[in-house]
């Protein structure tokens, strides 16, 4: 099971965290060594709700396959542009693997 970020830590990881940006999504996030790995997925309300519920599947079934690789402790909130509906499965799972690679989460 994953863990979602309380009120509290989606606001601070807001105004505090470090971001990670492409044309499909940002990455915002933060390493707290004391807590477990959390994330949350947040998608335009401008999308329709078929269409947002799609996204977050995807993006939490990626994190899911993958967080045997994520180091402890790490906070994570991850900004969905639609566009990313004109991709599949696997290169959506390749740009957030890179992605969290770069920002030192995996």
């Amino acid at each position: 099971m994953l863990d979602s970020l309380s009120k509290k830590e989606l606001r601070e990881l807001f105004l505090t965290g470090k971001k990670q940006r492409n044309k499909l999504f940002t990455i915002l996030y933060k390493n707290k060594p004391e807590s477990s790995f959390k994330f949350n997925v947040v998608v335009s309300g401008k999308s329709k709700a078929h269409e947002r519920n799609e996204i977050k599947i995807k993006i939490r079934n990626i994190i899911r396959e993958n967080k045997k690789k994520t180091r402890k402790g790490n906070q994570l909130i991850i900004k969905v542009s639609k566009e990313i509906l004109k991709y599949k499965y696997r290169e959506i799972n390749l740009i957030i693997m890179e992605n969290l690679k770069i920002a030192g989460i995996i």
